[in-house]
């Protein structure tokens, strides 16, 4: 008899295959999220030994669950799986894994500790749905170095997500939230009710820690940001970086300042030539996503426990959306779609982009490339005309019910120091002082360093139909405008599945030529009404 390892019905499945009959016994899924595991031989103990990204456990083929023997975080490991395992004996193994602060692959003798050997230190929870591995980089470089604290991660994700259901985690974890279960440290994510949890009383507010914070001095970042995520002066969530999710437009078209309607885009669009298109190929529901997300508390307020989507802007809203259509279909995507792409902007045949403004050069590489003029951070049309959001690449929080607030803060701050904010080089940094940096850096052109360790110059192009258009470096009248745009955002992309499928179930009849786009409004606002007031 031999172990097999198979593939079969969108899971993995491990069993026993008899040689001379050739018949498979005990064919038994692997519990959770199957295909994130590897397989390995076991021990005396253990039939197989199964690892993922978050750490080896020990399973017999046939058990309904497995048993985790290492969880790396736990064990101060900054890598992000195990290779190579071999049994020495049932405390011991040797294995390969990354060590990804050298960047070298090592092979290690681990040993199981025994627990009277370890420190007592007091135990903060961290909970997420999905581990970031920034997140996981710094729990583990915590650990290493506090002496009073010691982080340890709940995963929800890893823990009840499987083939079958990859929202469960997320379902879990705010069922614990609602029923009172707040970790010390929350790793928020698109699927939580933050205003909710929120408007209960469950988040600290973190501005008089960094206030009371003698290395930190709250006037160093970004006060629109801050201000976008506090709730009465109050900071519930801390978001180190961030993008800017928007719609771009050529600044010809839509003039300087940013913001506008539906009506001004219908304006725009019966301008344009018949076949112009005002988005490249983008459906309804993409649509009505994003709108939703980057201005929906333009129409709900969680505070007050009340909404507008019975009003005229909201009405006209749902017009504009039927334009959109309800799928896009392979066959649009053609060769001379693909031959035209890179041109279609800057021709004029799509009038805007949907975009996520990360940093001064890829902002500046859309600008001077798929443009090829200067453009306008327009936003997606709304009600009030401000139709961009601030996207948080990372947001947390800490429990007002935490017995280990000061250990929590030692975490969260180190989130706004220049040690982290200067690392970041995807986003936007909450630092100012770092914002300026990379301001100054646009200004040059991009390096490199050459096999002689010396610091090079390089071009930057846009490719064009097999033609290079060279990007020039960001003048000092860019940058400072770029800069003053970014301090006039003000508000929050927020993503409720909730909201978005309530709307989704009622304006379809209105899409549909069921029922006028007043009515549908109306029922929208009376469901929204009430699910608003069930969940503050």
């Amino acid at each position: 008899m031999i172990a097999f390892r198979m593939e079969d019905d969108g899971a993995v499945y491990l069993g026993y295959a008899d040689l001379e009959t050739g018949k498979m016994t005990d064919k038994t899924k692997i519990p959770g999220a199957s295909y994130d595991f590897a397989v390995y031989p076991g021990n005396e103990k253990y039939e197989v030994f199964l690892v993922n990204s978050y750490g080896v456990y020990g399973y017999n083929i046939g058990d309904s669950d497995k048993t985790q023997l290492m969880n790396f975080v736990d064990s101060d490991l900054d890598s992000y799986g195990l290779y190579n395992l071999i049994t020495i004996n049932d405390q011991e193994f040797f294995a390969t894994y990354d060590d990804q602060e050298n960047y070298e692959t090592c092979i290690g003798r681990f040993s199981k500790v025994d627990p009277k050997d370890i420190k007592d230190k007091k135990v903060i929870t961290l909970a997420c749905a999905g581990l970031d591995w920034d997140i996981r980089n710094s729990v583990v470089k915590f650990n290493k170095s506090n002496e009073e604290y010691r982080i340890t991660i709940q995963d929800y994700a890893s823990v009840y997500n499987s083939e079958s259901d990859y929202e469960a985690g997320i379902t879990r974890l705010n069922t614990d939230i609602a029923s009172g279960k707040v970790p010390d440290i929350l790793v928020i994510n698109d699927s939580m009710p933050v205003e909710s949890y929120i408007s209960k009383g469950l988040f600290e507010d973190l501005k008089p820690y960094i206030e009371k914070d003698e290395e930190l001095d709250i006037t160093n970042y970004m006060p629109n940001v801050l201000e976008a995520y506090s709730v009465d002066g109050k900071l519930y969530r801390l978001v180190p970086y961030y993008t800017i999710n928007t719609l771009i437009a050529k600044t010809s078209d839509v003039g300087q300042e940013r913001g506008w309607t539906v009506q001004d885009v219908n304006e725009l669009m019966s301008t344009k030539p018949e076949d112009a298109m005002f988005l490249n190929y983008v459906d309804r529901r993409t649509m009505l996503l994003y709108c939703m997300s980057s201005a929906g508390d333009q129409y709900v307020d969680w505070e007050n426990g009340t909404c507008s989507f019975d009003t005229d802007s909201f009405i006209e809203m749902l017009d504009f959306l039927k334009q959109f259509p309800e799928t896009i279909g392979d066959d649009m995507y053609t060769d001379e779609y693909w031959e035209n792409y890179d041109s279609m902007w800057r021709e004029g045949k799509v009038v805007a982009m949907m975009y996520n403004v990360s940093g001064f050069r890829d902002y500046q590489y859309v600008q001077q490339g798929t443009f090829g003029e200067p453009v306008t951070m327009i936003g997606y049309p709304t009600g009030n005309g401000d139709g961009s959001a601030i996207m948080p690449a990372l947001q947390m929080a800490m429990s007002a019910k935490s017995s280990c607030k000061e250990g929590a803060w030692q975490f969260l701050r180190y989130y706004l120091t220049d040690e982290y904010q200067d690392a970041v080089t995807y986003g936007l940094p909450l630092s100012i002082k770092k914002l300026d940096s990379m301001g100054e850096e646009s200004m040059k052109k991009p390096t490199y360093t050459d096999e002689n360790g010396n610091e090079v110059e390089s071009e930057d192009y846009y490719y064009l139909g097999g033609v290079e258009i060279p990007i020039n470096p960001m003048t000092k009248e860019e940058v400072e405008n770029f800069k003053k745009t970014l301090y006039s955002f003000n508000q929050v992309y927020n993503y409720d599945e909730n909201l978005i499928q309530i709307i989704e179930e009622e304006a379809a009849a209105f899409f549909n030529g069921q029922k006028s786009a007043k009515d549908v409004a109306a029922i929208i606002q009376s469901r929204v009404k009430i699910y608003v007031n069930e969940n503050r």
